[in-house]
């Protein structure tokens, strides 16, 4: 229906607006947040290469985290984020 409605480039964009804004809930699992940043990102940018989507993934879940009083470089040294949350 939001297909027929808007169009694929609309479509991704809302994905993209949805992942930008996305933020771990209350009672949320890390696990259920990653599987919820990963299909987002795969939504968001479809035709992006895996190493790319991974990157965006990775830095998706680091803002979803919202992780103010964390070292920026702590997070974003993991090169296998998901292993770490799983």
């Amino acid at each position: 229906m939001l297909l027929q409605t808007y169009g694929i480039s609309e479509l991704i964009e809302k994905f993209r607006l949805e992942l930008r804004y996305r933020k771990k809930k209350s009672m949320e699992t890390l696990q259920v947040l990653t599987g919820a940043v990963e299909k987002l990102t795969q939504l968001a940018y479809p035709s992006a290469d895996v190493s790319i989507r991974d990157i965006l993934a990775k830095d998706g879940f680091i803002d979803a985290m919202d992780c103010r009083s964390t070292p920026d470089g702590k997070i974003r040294r993991l090169s296998t984020w998901r292993s770490r949350w799983r």
